[in-house]
């Protein structure tokens, strides 16, 4: 092939001068480097969002349903909505839940505000089962205590616990927020509790805001409180489906949440993070890329009688300029596709070959990389754009010469 031959000649061979082969070399390098950089940034980040994504699934609920005038489970169980979540089957799991916002108060005199959550001894065991798998260890002590778990006794997130200096079997006090309003003289709805274990699940509003109880045998009192919020958390076979399925259960005129729309500014923030160290590593890689068109603009400026042989020779001024845009196509693509497979390979292995890289309080302690084939689509086709567009416009200075000018100049 007659472009391969000049890029060889022109740009890689002893023939080619010592300026242009270097520049040429550096270009490729840049290219390359830069490449790969852009590939590994793109595929750890896909890594860690799908991390941060897999582990809200297992934890959090996919749909939130609220059922505002209900005060009991039984009340939600009655309602006709109720039905409509219970005839989905096989599709959904649901759990009735309680919640409402309490300000703690351990025996030491440490205050501080949490979120009291009721579920079922079923989702609790649930939540327990995913913490175990995060340890790598269960707890059968804490299993066993589940099963016999008593009135008032509660499991709280780890960061939780640790921030009031919580140790199994401590009291604590329950207080409702609306209670600091009462009137003077009015006694407060205060409930006791006690600490029967933790919960660590890697996520970071349940570990350090939450505390978990039955809902059917704990806290009597929190449920007169006016903050109170009684619902059903729904997992789904598929989670992106929620937004169908919200639309389903909404003809019924209840509060329904998506788990997408309430962790919306979380992935919002993990969008922009993502763009834009995507955009400051490729921009760093297009700099790179502009290496060629000095390249080729010398290269050009060194072989203007290589270019009036061409033309004398009988080959057309398109012809000649697509040779040199063909030579700096090459040039380009040499150094990202191997940017490309670079960036794979180490991504490969960072995935497979990092563990326990990161400290013990990051929330992973191994590089997560995932290699999305259509970004990988999208470098190479945006590359070839960009280098076809720019070598087209450098490569229209030879449009108006003719042999003889260019042989004697």
């Amino acid at each position: 092939m007659l472009s391969l031959e000049f890029f060889h000649r022109f740009l890689l061979s002893r023939r080619a001068g010592s300026l242009v082969r270097t520049i040429a070399r550096i270009s490729i390098v840049g290219i390359w480097l830069g490449v790969a950089a852009l590939v590994v940034v793109m595929s750890v980040m896909n890594g860690f969002n799908t991390s941060i994504r897999s582990r809200l699934l297992e934890v959090e609920p996919h749909l939130v349903v609220n059922f505002e005038e209900a005060h009991s489970a039984k009340d939600v169980q009655n309602h006709p909505a109720y039905k409509d979540i219970t005839a989905l089957g096989d599709e959904a799991k649901s759990h009735i839940f309680a919640s409402q916002d309490v300000i703690l108060r351990t025996s030491e005199g440490y205050v501080q505000g949490a979120v009291a959550k009721g579920v079922s001894k079923e989702r609790l065991g649930e939540l327990l089962d995913y913490a175990d798998r995060k340890a790598g260890r269960p707890d059968p002590e804490l299993r066993a205590k589940l099963d016999n778990m008593e009135p008032g006794e509660t499991i709280f997130g780890m960061g939780l616990a640790d921030g009031m200096g919580l140790f199994r079997g401590d009291n604590v006090v329950l207080i409702p927020p609306e209670s600091l309003l009462m009137p003077a003289g009015e006694v407060p709805k205060l409930s006791q509790g006690t600490v029967r274990g933790f919960l660590l699940t890697d996520i970071e509003r349940v570990d350090n805001k939450m505390l978990f109880y039955l809902i059917d045998q704990s806290f009597p009192r929190l449920r007169e409180v006016s903050g109170r919020k009684i619902g059903v958390e729904m997992w789904l076979k598929d989670p992106d489906r929620a937004p169908a399925i919200k639309g389903q259960l909404q003809r019924s005129g209840l509060e329904i949440e998506t788990w997408e729309e309430r962790n919306a500014s979380l992935f919002f923030a993990l969008k922009v993070e993502k763009l834009v160290v995507s955009v400051l590593v490729g921009l760093s890689t297009l700099i790179a890329g502009f290496s060629i068109i000095s390249v080729m603009v010398l290269l050009l400026t060194q072989k203007k009688k290589d270019v009036g042989n061409l033309l004398a020779m009988g080959m057309t001024q398109s012809q000649t300029r697509k040779i040199f845009v063909d030579v700096g196509m090459f040039l380009s693509l040499f150094g990202v596709v191997a940017g490309i497979l670079t960036g794979m390979l180490l991504s490969f292995v960072i995935n497979n070959f990092s563990q326990d890289v990161l400290p013990a309080f990051y929330e992973e302690t191994n590089i997560p990389a995932e290699i999305r084939f259509y970004q990988i689509v999208f470098i190479l086709l945006f590359a070839i754009g960009f280098s076809f567009f720019a070598l087209n416009l450098t490569m229209k200075r030879l449009a108006g010469h003719n042999p003889s000018e260019v042989l004697r100049g």
